[in-house]
């Protein structure tokens, strides 16, 4: 599951470098919570 996050978030930097911040920390931010 963390590897397919991981190929989101290389596709999205791809697609977009402006929001690729702000969706790295929603997704940092929901992993986490998925961890716990």
């Amino acid at each position: 599951m963390i590897l397919s996050v991981k190929f989101i978030i290389y596709f999205l930097l791809i697609k977009d470098q402006v929001q690729i911040k702000t969706l790295v920390l929603d997704l940092l931010l929901f992993s986490v919570y998925l961890q716990y």
